[in-house]
C-alpha cells in the first residue's frame, strides 16, 4: 500500500484496482477552481422503464468508482454530479485505463541470434497459408448473456397514471392539474416548484421533489413542460419522503415517455454522458480434425506455429486436465508452457519441450497422427 501511494504522488493516478468482479468505471470530480471536490455524491442511471439509480461519494482526492455488472453494457449511461446547479458546479473526468501519464523511453534492444531466419521463415509459411487459403485464425465465442442487477430506487410508487385513459391533455401542467392530485406544479418569477404531496402527513412538501425522466434524474423541469397525453406513457409520484442509501428525497415525480424523450433531453455542463461497449467474449482456437471420418483438409498442408491454445482452461483443487492436440506439418522442437493464477492471487509457470517429426506422421489413409499431452 505505501508503494500505491508513492505511485500516486509521483503519477497523479492511484493504482488499478483487480477487476476480479466486473468493470470498475473509475473518475474524478472537479470543481470551477480546477480542483478536486471530495465528499460529492455521484449518480449513476441508465435510460429505462424503471427508475434505476447507484451512486458513490468522491474520496480526499475527488475519486469515485462504480463497480458495474452486465445490466450497464451496451447502454448509455449518465453521471451527475450532486448539488449540480444550471451553470455546472462540477466537472466529471472519467480516467482512461489506457492512458499512458509518463513518456515511456525507448529501451535499447538487439536481436537474438538466428531471429533474421526466423522471420523469413515465418513470412513464407504464411505466404502458403494464403496460397492455399488457410485461415487459422482466433473465433470468438459468444459471452454468456446475463442480465445483471440495476439499483431501483423504488418499486411501488404511490401513485400511478397513464395519461392515455384520459381525454387528451396539451402538456405536463396540465396533466398534473387534471388527473394527478399528488402532484402541484406552480411557475414563480420564471421558475417552476415541483411539489409532492407526503401522503401520510397529508401536506406537500417544502422542497421540489426529485425529478426522473425515462429512469435518468433530471434538474430542468422546462424541458418536460411540452409533454402531453400522446407523448406520456406512464407517470409514477412517490408521496412520501424517500431514502435511498444517504440520499434524501422530498417526494419523487418520475416520468416515462413512448419515444425516450430522454435522448433529446439537454443536460447540465456538470453531467456526463458515456457510452459503455459491449464486453468481447472469450477467444478459442480454431483446430483442424484429421479423424478417419473427417477429409476436408486433407490434400492442404498444415503450417500451424501455434498448435494449442486454450485461454480459459479452470481446475479445481486436486483436480486434473489432460489436452490433446495434433502436431502440424513443421518439424522442430516445440515449447509447451502453461500460465497460470491461484486462488490466492500467485502466478504459476511450467514448460516443456517435444520435437515433432513429420516423417512418421503419415499413414497409408492419409490420417495425420502425432501430437502432444
Amino acid at each position: 500500500d505505501a508503494g500505491g501511494d508513492d505511485r500516486r504522488k509521483d503519477t497523479g493516478h492511484e493504482p488499478y484496482l483487480p477487476e476480479y468482479d466486473g468493470f470498475i468505471l473509475r473518475g474524478k470530480v472537479m470543481g470551477d477552481d480546477g480542483k478536486a471536490a471530495p465528499d460529492v455524491y455521484v449518480m449513476l442511471s441508465v435510460p429505462d422503464s424503471l427508475v434505476n439509480m447507484d451512486y458513490a461519494v468522491t474520496d480526499s482526492t475527488g475519486m469515485f468508482r462504480f463497480l458495474l455488472n452486465d445490466f450497464y453494457f451496451g447502454k448509455k449511461i449518465i453521471l451527475t454530479p450532486g448539488e449540480l446547479s444550471p451553470t455546472g458546479r462540477y466537472k466529471i473526468v472519467i480516467e482512461d485505463k489506457f492512458e499512458i501519464p509518463q513518456p515511456c523511453p525507448p529501451v535499447p534492444f538487439s536481436f537474438p541470434p538466428g531471429i533474421r531466419e526466423y522471420l523469413f521463415r515465418c513470412q513464407d509459411i504464411v505466404g502458403i497459408q494464403k496460397i492455399y487459403g488457410q485461415n487459422f485464425v482466433l473465433a470468438g465465442k459468444k459471452r454468456d448473456e446475463k442480465k445483471g442487477v440495476r439499483s431501483l430506487v423504488y418499486s411501488r410508487p404511490s401513485l400511478t397514471v397513464l395519461p392515455e385513459d384520459y381525454t387528451f391533455l396539451k402538456d405536463l401542467p396540465e396533466i398534473s392539474k387534471e388527473i394527478i392530485p399528488f402532484l402541484r406544479i406552480r411557475k414563480k418569477n420564471e421558475r417552476y416548484e415541483i411539489r409532492v404531496l407526503n401522503v401520510p402527513k397529508q401536506i406537500f412538501f417544502k422542497e421540489n421533489a426529485a425529478m426522473f425522466l425515462d429512469g435518468v434524474p433530471v434538474d430542468d423541469f422546462r424541458q418536460l413542460l411540452p409533454l402531453n397525453s400522446g407523448q406520456v406513457k406512464r407517470i409514477e409520484v412517490v408521496g412520501k419522503q424517500w431514502f435511498y442509501g444517504d440520499i434524501r428525497f422530498p417526494g419523487i415525480l418520475a416520468v416515462f415517455t413512448r419515444n425516450q424523450a430522454i435522448g433529446s433531453y439537454h443536460f447540465s455542463p456538470g453531467v456526463r454522458v458515456v457510452e459503455m461497449e459491449n464486453l468481447a467474449g472469450p477467444s478459442a482456437m480454431i483446430q483442424p480434425r484429421y479423424d478417419a471420418s473427417y477429409t476436408g483438409n486433407a490434400p492442404f498442408p498444415d503450417l500451424r506455429q501455434v498448435l494449442c491454445w486454450i485461454p480459459d482452461l479452470v481446475l479445481s483443487k486436486g483436480g486434473k486436465k489432460e489436452i490433446s492436440f495434433f502436431s502440424s506439418d513443421l518439424s522442430g522442437s516445440y515449447i509447451v508452457k502453461v500460465t497460470g493464477v491461484t486462488q490466492k492471487g500467485n502466478s504459476i509457470v511450467t514448460t516443456t519441450r517435444f520435437v515433432v517429426n513429420p516423417g512418421k506422421k503419415e499413414n497409408v489413409a492419409g490420417e495425420k497422427k502425432g501430437g502432444g499431452r
